[in-house]
């Protein structure tokens, strides 16, 4: 599978139930914790957030995080998941 490159083919790979697993990783990096624990934001922008992982985990140190993708049905899942 070719890594997806427009917001149709992103579209689908976040449909599938497997597909988008390829291109995920589950860990948050170490230099993402580093970053925050040295800088400590107030709001923090994603760009290409996907399914929101970090966005969340950010969320989740206090710090106001906002999530911006051109995938729809990402943003619509990440949604779902900062609803759980």
């Amino acid at each position: 599978m070719e890594a997806p490159t427009a917001p149709n083919d992103f579209n689908k790979m976040y449909n599938s139930s497997i597909a988008h697993w390829i291109w995920s990783d589950l860990r948050v990096p170490g230099e993402l914790k580093q970053l925050l624990k040295a800088n400590q934001p107030s709001f923090c922008l994603e760009l290409g957030c996907g399914l929101g992982r970090y966005s969340r985990y950010i969320a989740n140190q206090g710090v106001e995080a906002t999530g911006i993708d051109f995938s729809s049905v990402a943003i619509n899942k990440a949604q779902q998941l900062s609803e759980n």
